[in-house]
């Protein structure tokens, strides 16, 4: 069994890249190559923390939800109590937000500790969406927003609403995703 380092924060799991092809992609082959990446992608290397694992036992840990939006109307979101006019929110970049969802508990694994966040974003019909399951990547039919995406209000499979607590928490994520996820949509 293929054995590795990983970079985890207080948010989860440090990816090498944002495409999170499949779980060799959070892998890094040395300590030394993970400490490189995080000072040349992170400029620092306090607040994060090396650990090695096995390849069987990162697959078995997380079903993740990979969201690849490119959203308009920023300024419909709100971080932190104010409208988000630069797209200060974690994992966005220009107009492209990614981020990684631990189905389980509806955390961002990649979110910026301490940020709350009441998600409105119309996607532009270019999005992608990947869940991870037992090691099998699967992605949504078609660019539409899937409904898992739309708690606090109808999406109509154009919009994400969600509401986003200080440590990254998607509220009523659990039973939302459980009345809506369909496996038949993914493939």
């Amino acid at each position: 069994m293929r054995e590795g380092y990983i970079i985890t924060n207080s948010n989860g799991i440090i990816t090498q890249n944002s495409e999170f092809l499949d779980y060799d992609e959070i892998m890094f082959e040395s300590e030394n190559f993970a400490l490189e990446h995080l000072e040349e992608v992170y400029g620092k290397t306090d607040g994060y923390s090396i650990k090695k694992c096995s390849l069987g036992s990162l697959k078995n840990e997380k079903t993740i939800l990979e969201v690849q939006a490119n959203v308009r109307y920023l300024e419909d979101t709100l971080l932190n109590n104010k409208q988000d006019l630069g797209g200060d929110i974690t994992g966005m970049n220009g107009n492209n937000w990614d981020i990684f969802i631990d189905v389980e508990d509806g955390k961002i694994l990649n979110w910026k500790q301490g940020d709350e966040a009441r998600v409105h974003y119309k996607v532009c019909d270019m999005g992608k969406y990947f869940i991870t399951i037992n090691s099998k990547r699967l992605q949504y039919d078609g660019y539409y927003v899937p409904d898992i995406l739309a708690i606090e209000d109808e999406g109509y499979g154009d919009y994400i609403i969600i509401d986003i607590d200080k440590n990254g928490y998607i509220n009523n994520f659990e039973n939302h995703f459980k009345k809506h996820f369909a496996l038949s949509e993914w493939n």
